[in-house]
């Protein structure tokens, strides 16, 4: 939980909801979520960074689901309607002009 700094409070439940995290890096958020019970998918357009996310899920008993990519071109066919949570790190929304993608993945 202390990984998660100040949105724990907002974690307290999540065991079996799919989460996605756009520009997810190295995995420093979606490990986490995923120990407690999340079904996370990280888009980011990092190689280096699916590999150091994948191995430290992998040291950490979970498995994380990792996209690489252009978030901004992320395939709505598959993906929109289909989390429960789209957890945006702090300081990545200056990084997208057009926030569609974001809300289509969360919508129901």
């Amino acid at each position: 939980m202390a990984c998660l700094r100040y949105h724990q409070k907002y974690f307290q439940n999540i065991q079996g909801m799919k989460i996605a995290n756009p520009c997810g890096s190295n995995g420093r958020i979606a490990v986490p979520l995923a120990l407690l019970g999340a079904n996370v998918t990280i888009f980011d357009i990092s190689e280096e960074n699916k590999r150091y996310a994948l191995e430290l899920a992998e040291c950490s008993s979970v498995s994380i689901n990792y996209n690489v990519g252009d978030f901004c071109e992320v395939d709505l066919n598959i993906y929109s309607e289909n989390f429960d949570i789209v957890y945006l790190e702090g300081g990545i929304l200056h990084y997208f002009s057009e926030m569609m993608p974001c809300l289509m993945l969360y919508m129901r």
